[in-house]
């Protein structure tokens, strides 16, 4: 996986600055709970405040 620092310049990157995008975050049961606090606290440090979570309906 990416460091922090590299999502974070990443995450700034594709946001241009504009704190208002949305940060959706994917993960499947295969993704640790440690990947994706990274992505959140990346996103927090890019300044990015939409965070949520993309769900699926079970047993798709």
């Amino acid at each position: 996986g990416r460091d922090i620092g590299t999502l974070t310049a990443e995450i700034s990157r594709a946001s241009g600055g504009d704190a208002n995008v949305p940060v959706i975050i994917s993960a499947d049961a295969s993704t640790t709970h440690q990947s994706v606090i990274n992505v959140m606290e990346a996103a927090r440090r890019a300044g990015l405040v939409r965070l949520t979570f993309a769900t699926q309906q079970p047993g798709k």
